[in-house]
């Protein structure tokens, strides 16, 4: 068996609260192959996009233990981490999180960037991302000057710039139309397919998560197969 990208073991996250803290992770459990798509759903409130930040190493969990591509996540400094994290995973979000005062092509190029590629090849690497998900059109316009749809393209590539394992999507589809919605659907499994990078993804539409190899119920702070 290849190495597991994700092996998540007992998963703990507590936030301040009174009287007591709330726990919102109480020992989730995740095991994740190369190329393997799961899906993650559960209601409003309980815990999902916390679970992916903590997988995503954007937030340290609490309790448990967590290696993302046979790496122990608990060994990193926050600099250490900070550069694992732009390598290793791309990130779609529900909202983009794009910089509004870039263009789709310098957002696209940013993790490129951020890990000190030369600007001439970040852009060029992120030219051809662009293309692959059907912007070539729109490489100069800003985020303002695109659809949501479009928004969410420019963010996919952004998420496969430095080629990562694995992609972690929150609502990817959250924000936008049936029509679009299923685009990015399709672009995301493509992206799996073709690149053969693992995908997690946290979804409300049941549609879309059973497509997933595997859909996961996150209920009372854990992970479950879902019925």
């Amino acid at each position: 068996m290849p190495e597991a990208i994700i092996r998540a073991a007992g998963i703990e996250r507590c936030f301040p609260s009174r009287p007591l803290p709330l726990r919102v992770l109480k020992g989730a459990d995740l095991s994740l192959r190369p190329q393997e798509t799961v899906a993650i759903v559960g209601s409003s409130g309980s815990g999902k996009s916390t679970l992916l930040h903590v997988l995503g190493c954007l937030d340290r969990p609490d309790g448990g233990t967590l290696s993302i591509d046979g790496h122990d996540t608990a060994r990193f400094g926050e600099r250490e981490l900070a550069a694992f994290r732009n390598r290793t995973i791309g990130f779609v979000f529900q909202f983009h999180y794009l910089l509004p005062e870039f263009t789709a092509l310098e957002n696209a190029a940013m993790p490129l960037l951020i890990a000190g590629l030369p600007r001439k090849r970040a852009l060029a690497i992120a030219e051809q991302l662009l293309l692959e998900v059907g912007l070539a059109e729109r490489l100069e316009h800003r985020p303002s000057e695109l659809s949501g749809g479009e928004q969410q393209r420019v963010a996919i590539a952004r998420a496969l710039a430095n080629s990562p394992s694995l992609i972690l999507a929150d609502e990817p589809t959250g924000n936008l139309d049936h029509a679009s919605g299923e685009l990015v659907a399709d672009l995301l499994w493509r992206v799996n397919a073709d690149r053969k990078v693992a995908l997690v993804i946290v979804t409300h539409n049941h549609e879309i998560a059973a497509r997933a190899g595997r859909v996961l119920e996150l209920r009372d702070g854990r992970l479950s197969p879902r019925p």
